[in-house]
């Protein structure tokens, strides 16, 4: 009996080193790729973050700009540096001045008014009329920190809000 034992404990103790080097190659090819679908997974959260501070920049700055008031006698549709002030201080993320384009229009399909300058006030307030909109670009490059991905979701995030503007009191 106990040569049989033996026997059989030593075909299972070699059975059991033969499985032990399948599985440290089945676990050499997972790893690789389990790693890769997390840091996926990961770098799409970062760009779905950028993407929504991006589309709230842009909102509190339209509405910031289409409200009535003033800072410093300059209404704030015509106060460029306070309407990209607001887009920046909405967001988590840096955001240039130069990322931020504010213009008016009298609507859809219509011409632009003007553009606010990237400092200072805009040069003609009285030229926007009730009822017409302030129209407030924000865009931002996203690139991936990943190395091994490249350039490949190197891409422009931009989002533009409109708003009606409504001078004098209500």
């Amino acid at each position: 009996m106990c040569g049989k034992e033996e026997m059989v404990r030593g075909g299972i103790v070699r059975r059991l080193k033969k499985d032990e080097g399948a599985t440290l190659l089945e676990f050499g090819i997972v790893l690789p790729i389990a790693l890769l679908l997390l840091l996926g997974i990961a770098e799409g959260a970062r760009f779905v973050a950028e993407k929504q501070a991006v589309a709230t920049a842009s909102r509190e700055a339209a509405r910031f700009g289409s409200t009535t008031g003033e800072t410093a006698g300059v209404p704030h549709y015509a106060d460029c540096a306070a309407i990209r002030e607001r887009a920046q201080a909405s967001s988590p993320f840096e955001i240039l001045d130069t990322d931020i384009l504010v213009t008016y229009d009298s609507g859809p399909a219509s011409p632009q008014l003007g553009i606010c300058p990237t400092t200072g006030p805009y040069a003609n307030p009285d030229a926007i009329s009730s009822g017409d909109r302030i129209v407030v670009t924000v865009s931002r490059s996203f690139s991936s920190n990943l190395p091994f991905l490249g350039s490949v979701f190197d891409m422009e995030i931009a989002t533009t809000e409109h708003r009606t503007i409504v001078k004098g009191e209500l």
